[in-house]
């Protein structure tokens, strides 16, 4: 958990298949509503990674509009203490490099392998959370293996692509991806994000 933190670009080098393998098989030991275990993962490299940049970059080019299956939320539907934190992240990133860290999304951090992670259509809220459980799991199993990460929503900005290249039934949506790799060295990637204190969000309440 210490050492984990979002990688916004990684270099070229490939993850071993057996690896991948390791780290999704540790995660499937994620607790879920009832055991009902809902998820769906694809994992995306080689040439159907490099496929779904292409599009995606046309796409980015061309202005498309995105479409995620999961709308993405504004900063405005999020709570004060949330639009702060979000606000330090925005600002930081202007400071250091303009726009350029931003740009990393378009192509989608240069990353070797994405995980995609998907629902069946009508998914219960807890099926969400469900999946959230999943991938924290994956993170860290992957960290725990020296491979770095981060969960983005701009990798599902197409589902329609996705769903083509993938082969992801039309009865599912795909609601987050995570990008794994090793990470680059650069200015991207020394960003730290403040994070809250204990006494910030908890409150020990032992009497009536």
């Amino acid at each position: 958990m210490q050492e984990r933190h979002s990688t916004r670009k990684f270099e070229s080098k490939e993850i071993p298949k057996e690896i991948l393998k390791d780290i999704i098989s540790t995660s499937l030991l994620s607790p879920s509503w009832t055991n009902s275990q809902p998820w769906k993962i694809y994992i995306a490299s080689g040439k159907a990674l490099s496929e779904i940049k292409k599009v995606y970059s046309s796409n980015y080019e061309q202005k498309v509009e995105d479409k995620p299956d999961m709308p993405f939320a504004h900063r405005n539907e999020f709570s004060k203490i949330s639009q702060n934190n979000m606000g330090d992240l925005i600002t930081t990133f202007k400071d250091k490099t303009n726009s350029e860290i931003m740009d990393y999304n378009y192509i989608l951090f240069n990353a070797p392998t994405i995980v995609y992670l998907a629902l069946n259509k009508g998914y219960s809220k807890w099926s969400a959370y469900d999946l959230g459980a999943l991938s924290m799991a994956i993170m860290l199993a992957a960290k725990d293996r020296g491979i770095d990460s981060i969960p983005a929503a701009s990798v599902v900005r197409y589902p329609d692509v996705l769903r083509k290249i993938l082969k992801i039934p039309d009865d599912e949506d795909v609601i987050v991806g995570i990008a794994l790799g090793y990470e680059e060295k650069c200015i991207a990637n020394d960003y730290r994000a403040n994070k809250l204190k204990i006494d910030d969000v908890c409150k020990f309440i032992e009497e009536i």
